[in-house]
């Protein structure tokens, strides 16, 4: 995929040196429909059920305009370029949606080794190739934890998506 990303937008840190626990990072911004906040908000939820060991983390919005969330997490709030570079090459997994049209931040993670997780729409599907530089799920919040949970417990294949999407 042909897209011009920032320079911060790189490989820092190898997806398989990133240590434990599994950390997700989250493209939070709830005063924007488009992204699937409350989407996102009910399928992590589901993952921290599942995997109460797993780091989330939210970037992109004030902790006030998150207001309650239902599980434990850390907002790392709004960051410039730089910092989400940083956030993502520390991160394991890129959970990160856009309802009407693919945006940069699913290449953005995929450069800085992220395995990302996107919705199976038709805007997100024409542009990634789902299973080899990222995967996608149903706009449903189990199929979308699914997911999720399938690249926390699956290292070797979190980390092969993490290295096709950061080679592309």
């Amino acid at each position: 995929v042909d897209f011009a990303l920032d320079p911060e937008f790189r490989l820092t840190r190898p997806p398989e040196s990133r240590g434990e626990p599994v950390r997700v990072l989250f493209f939070a911004r709830p005063s924007l429909r488009r992204r699937g906040y409350e989407l996102g908000l009910e399928a992590l939820s589901q993952v921290k059920e599942a995997h109460p060991e797993v780091d989330i983390a939210f970037f992109g919005s004030s902790s006030e305009e998150l207001g309650s969330v239902p599980f434990e997490f850390r907002n790392l709030g709004v960051l410039d370029a730089a910092g989400v570079a940083d956030a993502m090459n520390s991160s394991h997994i890129l959970v990160c949606f856009s309802l009407t049209n693919i945006s940069n931040v699913p290449f953005e993670g995929m450069a800085c080794g992220c395995a990302v997780v996107d919705l199976d729409i038709p805007n997100v599907s024409t542009m990634v190739e789902a299973g080899r530089n990222c995967l996608l799920a149903a706009p449903e919040p189990a199929a979308l934890a699914s997911a999720v949970v399938s690249l926390v417990e699956d290292r070797e294949f979190r980390e092969r998506l993490a290295r096709v999407g950061a080679a592309e």
